[in-house]
């Protein structure tokens, strides 16, 4: 597991009318050298709750987890916006967040 900062942005937020478009960004504590930094597009709510849900240790009860995902949504629905601290993924997911590093040509 890899131990970082889960940045979450509402990207839409100016249009209330639309589906909810959310911007991601993982930001480890280590390892990670700089650089571009990719972003996760999720849309809508029940996307984003789905993930957020799912990130979480198998070892929670689900109602645990379906209630702190609720909570973080509302939270961002509120603020636009939430970090949440010292979140835990897996090497693999962590790897869609991460910059892909450019392969030198050999000569």
């Amino acid at each position: 597991m890899i131990e970082g900062d889960l940045e979450i942005h509402w990207a839409n937020n100016y249009d209330l009318g639309a589906t909810p478009r959310y911007q991601i960004r993982f930001r480890p504590y280590q390892g990670f050298s700089g650089g571009a930094q990719k972003s996760v597009e999720f849309v809508g709510d029940a996307t984003l709750t789905n993930y957020l849900v799912s990130q979480q240790g198998a070892q929670m009860p689900d109602e645990r987890r379906q209630k702190r995902a609720h909570d973080w949504l509302l939270e961002i629905r509120s603020n636009g916006s939430i970090t949440l601290s010292h979140f835990q993924i897996s090497e693999q997911e962590a790897a869609r967040f991460l910059p892909r590093r450019a392969s030198c040509p050999t000569i």
